[in-house]
This record gives C-alpha cells, sequence and structure tokens, in this order.
C-alpha cells in the first residue's frame, strides 16, 4: 500500500513500564489493530514507529478513530498530516485542517524544530501561526484552558501537524496474559467485570447456565448481545457458551434445606466453568460478585463457592459500588442490554430466604446427598451445551 500524507499516531499505555517484555506487548497490540481492522473490512498498514503505532489507510479516518477507542492498551491517538516544510504549506494545511473548528476556538500552540535552517528562529513562526489563527480564523489564545493545542514539528525538510488528542482505554492489550471464562448472567455487573478483565490483558469468552423456562428469545439474545458487546474490547474474538443446567437445578430442588439452593447452584456452576476451562484453555473464572451486594456475595459464601474448584476465581468489583458499576456499564454499552426484561436462572432459583453465612460442614454434608453428580456434568457437556464463536457473527 501507498502511504500517504495522512495517517494516525497511536501512543502506548503501561507498555512502557514493561521492560524487556515490551516488545511482545506492542506485537500484541498491533495484532489486536489490525483484528479490528479486518472486523469491519478496513484496508490499512499498521506499522511499529519506535514509540509508537502508526495507521495508514485510504479509508475514512473518522471509522478508524471509532475503532480506536475500544483498543485496550493505547493510552492516546492522534491525526497527523505531514508536508513539505515552508510557510506557504504550513498556513494552508493549518487553515485545511482547522477549518471546521468554529470563530472563538481557545488554542494554544506547540513547536519543535529539528535542523531545519529556514525557521531558525522558534519565536517567529510561533507568532505567525499565532495571527493566522486569530486573524484569519478567529480563534482565541489561552494557554491553559485550551479546545485544541496545535502541535507542529519540523524536522529537516518535513513538517507534521496533528491537534486534537483522543485519549484511549488504558491498561494492557488484550491477550498479553491469556485467556479467561466470564461466568455471563443478565445482569449489570458481570459485563463490566469482564470489561474490566479485559483491561487487565485477558481476552475473555462467556458462559452462561439456563433452563428451558429462562431460555425464552428475549434472553438468549440478550446474553448474546451482552457478550458480543464485551467482545468488542477484546483482542482476538470469545465464545459464547450456553448451557441447559435444568437437571443439576432439578437435583438441588429435591433437598429438603433450601436456604443453600443459591450457594449449592453456584458451586455448580464452577464446577461446570472449570471443566470447560480445562477443556478449552481458559486459565482462570470471572465473576460480577461484589461484596455484600446480595446473599451470595458474603465472605462466607464466596469462600464456599470458591472451594468447589481448585481453579483461580476472580472478581474485579468486589469492593465497587453499584453507582461505580453501572457507570461503567453505560460507558461500554452494556447498561441498556442488562436492564432489559429477562430473568437469569439464579433469580428465579432465589429462596425466600437464602443463607447469607453458609457453613462448610453443611454445606459438604448437603452436596453428599446429591448423587451420580458428575455422570450428570458429563452428559450436561455432552447433550446440553451450545458453543457460539462471536467470529462467526462478524463474518457474516
Amino acid at each position: 500500500m501507498e502511504l500517504n500524507n495522512k495517517y494516525i499516531v497511536v501512543k502506548f499505555s503501561e507498555l512502557s513500564l514493561k521492560g524487556g517484555n515490551k516488545k511482545e506487548f506492542v506485537k500484541i497490540l498491533i495484532r489486536n489493530i489490525k483484528n479490528k481492522l479486518k472486523d469491519k473490512k478496513i484496508k490499512a498498514e499498521v506499522k511499529n514507529a519506535k514509540d509508537k503505532i502508526e495507521i495508514y489507510s485510504d479509508h475514512n479516518l473518522e471509522e478508524v478513530f471509532e475503532i480506536m477507542d475500544k483498543i485496550v492498551g493505547i493510552s492516546s491517538y492522534s491525526y497527523y498530516y505531514k508536508f513539505e516544510a515552508n510557510e506557504k504549506n504550513i498556513l494552508k494545511n493549518l487553515q485545511e485542517k482547522l477549518s471546521n473548528f468554529q470563530k472563538g476556538t481557545k488554542f494554544r500552540i506547540s513547536l519543535k524544530i529539528i535542523q531545519n535552517d529556514e525557521f531558525d528562529d522558534k519565536s517567529k513562526l510561533i507568532n505567525l501561526l499565532a495571527w493566522y489563527a486569530i486573524e484569519k480564523l478567529g480563534f482565541i489564545v489561552d494557554l491553559s484552558n485550551y479546545d485544541i493545542d496545535i502541535n507542529l514539528r519540523i524536522e529537516k525538510n518535513i513538517a507534521i501537524f496533528f491537534f486534537e488528542k483522543k485519549i484511549g482505554i488504558y491498561g494492557l492489550p488484550a491477550g498479553v496474559n491469556g485467556k479467561a471464562l466470564t461466568l455471563l448472567s443478565g445482569g449489570i455487573d458481570s459485563p463490566v467485570a469482564a470489561f474490566k478483565t479485559v483491561t487487565r490483558g485477558v481476552n475473555v469468552s462467556f458462559i452462561t447456565f439456563l433452563t428451558p423456562r429462562t431460555s425464552e428469545a428475549n434472553v438468549i439474545n440478550k446474553i448474546k448481545d451482552l457478550a458480543i458487546k464485551v467482545d468488542e474490547y477484546n483482542g482476538i474474538h470469545g465464545k459464547i457458551i450456553f448451557v441447559n443446567f435444568e437437571k443439576v437445578q432439578e437435583e438441588i430442588s429435591k433437598l429438603k434445606d433450601s436456604s443453600y439452593r443459591i450457594t449449592l447452584l453456584r458451586r455448580f456452576f464452577v464446577k461446570f466453568a472449570q471443566i470447560i476451562s480445562k477443556k478449552y484453555g481458559y486459565k482462570f473464572l470471572i465473576t460480577g460478585d461484589s461484596l455484600g451486594q446480595v446473599a451470595s456475595q458474603t465472605p462466607e459464601s464466596m469462600t464456599q463457592i470458591d472451594n468447589a474448584t481448585d481453579q483461580l476465581i476472580i472478581r474485579p468489583l468486589v469492593s465497587m459500588s453499584k453507582n461505580e458499576i453501572i457507570r461503567i456499564a453505560e460507558k461500554i454499552g452494556t447498561y441498556k442490554i442488562s436492564i432489559r426484561p429477562g430473568d437469569d436462572m439464579c433469580s428465579l432459583f432465589t429462596p425466600k430466604k437464602p443463607i447469607i453465612f453458609p457453613k462448610k460442614e453443611m454445606v459438604q454434608d448437603l452436596e453428599s446427598k446429591l448423587t451420580n453428580m458428575d455422570d450428570i456434568l458429563f452428559k450436561i457437556l455432552k447433550e446440553e451445551t451450545r458453543i457460539i464463536d462471536i467470529k462467526e457473527i462478524y463474518d457474516v
């Protein structure tokens, strides 16, 4: 692809802190950018340019910007314009690139000159640019509370303009820390937990447990839409795993003590999720638990749920308030999906008085009364599990 004079420069997020791992992390970030551009059928050349990434494309760069908004590991990104360095070109480009800004726009100028004899007087060029912005464009100088920072770099015979700097999603490129499996309900919390995990360099997939009663079209579509929305931030597309868990629910319902229903059901959620993890190579499980929010999210309840598996379970939201979680859900676009009608399996199975402080001995005693559970889980894996590759949705 022939390179043009208009391109996007992407600055890294935490990669500058990673020492010897930086090269591999940049490689994954570039791969993620290419994947996202490919999903949208945008042809582009993505280059590693030492301390930044450059993207060259003949496509509408505004659409490329929208893609950058969803890529984790970026601190900022900007349009760059490269041209021959002379006074006529500089003023021409200044006028062209800022013509969409209104009169009264507050601005400042940042100028750097390297090895250029024509513009040896830095203050003279700054004064020229400021005069043009004020007199011709109607801008107002404001060095501290500015709307736009006019950045100009001149090196030898090349000038580079860039103006607006968009702030990206900080964090680590999705995939540098492998992949994990999210226990996804139809609520507000679990999609946010998955997103928070993506920002720590993890590609996430999703598993949801249903029964025929909770498998109506609105519930299935709600789960799909939540998974797809979070998957927009993945580096590599994840999977959606639907599991008919009716048989497990039936077995637990036979127990006389109903107060432990949710504790036992959630223990079998993580038992089954561990089976899936071993089969598909997920490093750990993710839940949307927030400490003390419901009966199953007390320290005692979470401990008994954790004891059901030897796989790591992380809870990114454990210390967050509901308002904090909702703010993130609104930002990433999952909130309006989460509040759509459609009850999950737990909400329909919760007893009137669920146990808040479950005892280990009681959990063990009740679970010992559930016979043939290993065979039941194996049968569910074989006959009642449906896996959707999210990549196929983008390829349609």
